[in-house]
């Protein structure tokens, strides 16, 4: 039998909570979160335990952050670059964000970094076109400006991508808490 396999997230921005839930099933069948992997997770083969998952987000936390969570009986098993943490504890545990507006401004927090990325990301991949679109003018039956014209576009929606989905991923989060709050 494989010691490790991998688990595809569904994107953190989206449903993180059904990552939580397929990470907690896992476990139950002997898969534990080891770390992350690239978009998603690697799991290590153990004896099958009942655990619960809680993702965090903190910029490069400190010792007290993590004690916060060991204090109220949560394991940290991974972070990814600094950022973002997942912690694991048995499933009587108590949650650390117990209110919506503390989930709120942690999602607020993640809009506005994405946000940023996205917004350059978006200026780069305009900036870029504008000037392919200026070239193409200078050649234009050219194949090979085609051809680089196709492939320097798609790089660089890649992180236009990779930043705006999120940012409207959080975005969305954090408009369907404000409407429970109001409600």
């Amino acid at each position: 039998m494989a010691k490790r396999k991998y688990m595809m997230s569904s994107g953190l921005a989206f449903s993180e909570n059904k990552d939580m839930k397929k990470l907690e099933q896992q476990a139950g069948k002997g898969w534990h979160l080891e770390q992350f992997g690239f978009m998603g997770y690697k799991l290590k083969h153990g004896q099958p335990a009942s655990m619960q998952y809680e993702l965090d987000y903190r910029v490069r936390p400190d010792s007290d952050y993590f004690q916060l969570y060991q204090d109220a009986g949560w394991q940290h098993v991974c972070s990814e670059e600094e950022t973002t943490h997942i912690f694991r504890a048995p499933p009587e545990t108590k949650p650390l964000y117990t209110k919506q507006q503390d989930k709120q401004d942690v999602y607020q927090q993640q809009k506005q970094q994405f946000g940023r990325w996205a917004l350059v990301s978006l200026v780069f991949f305009l900036i870029l076109v504008t000037v392919l679109w200026i070239l193409s003018s200078l050649f234009p039956s050219s194949s090979w400006f085609s051809i680089i014209d196709t492939v320097a576009t798609m790089l660089a929606l890649i992180p236009l991508i990779f930043t705006a989905l999120p940012y409207f991923g959080y975005l969305f989060k954090v408009r369907q808490l404000q409407q429970k709050q109001e409600a």
